[in-house]
């Protein structure tokens, strides 16, 4: 995605705040100004007040850390956070030059990715459990027979039923071989 596919995506979202993280109202505020700044150094193709704005990164980047583990999230909530998280990788690849930053960014990124992959994963084990409940239902003579079997080894296991005694072959000894040393070529 472009600079100006993903600005205008964010610009449509901000306006809205429909899709914005649960973050605390400090740190909305300064999310809010952050995206702005971020923005206009991207427009200006010059960053002013780098320090500053790396504080108030470093500030956003924990609070949506925390959004992101501790919240629910929408499919159009984490695809606007991807796009922010996009932003601010490629400003702080631009203008800050912080490998540091750069990681917890990809980490937040990938938290977002596995959390939806996890979403998915839970929706369809849910519709598998449900499918096979209806297949258990649904074919239960079968069950019964399996059922008796079951029932059978169990009182097998717990002593109800004989059970004829295995005997365990004998161990052999196992002849001693000389060790050999081998020099690498």
């Amino acid at each position: 995605m472009s600079l100006q596919n993903t600005v205008e995506s964010i610009a449509r979202e901000h306006q809205s705040k429909q899709n914005w993280p649960r973050l605390q109202e400090k740190e909305a505020q300064l999310f809010a100004s952050l995206l702005n700044g971020v923005i206009s150094d991207f427009q200006k193709e010059a960053c002013t007040d780098a320090q500053e704005k790396q504080k108030s990164l470093e500030i956003v980047l924990r609070g949506l850390h925390r959004a992101i583990l501790m919240n629910p999230m929408s499919k159009e909530g984490g695809d606007f956070l991807k796009q922010v998280l996009l932003l601010f990788f490629n400003w702080i690849e631009n203008f800050l030059h912080d490998q540091y930053m750069l990681n917890v960014v990809s980490l937040l990124t990938r938290t977002i990715d596995n959390h939806f992959t996890l979403m998915e994963l839970y929706n369809l084990l849910r519709q598998l459990i449900q499918e096979f409940q209806q297949k258990v239902a649904s074919s239960a003579t079968s069950m019964e027979l399996s059922r008796h079997y079951v029932d059978s080894l169990d009182d097998a296991c717990k002593g109800k039923v004989p059970v004829s005694p295995v005997k365990e072959p004998e161990a052999q000894p196992v002849p001693k071989q000389e060790l050999k040393w081998v020099e690498p070529r």
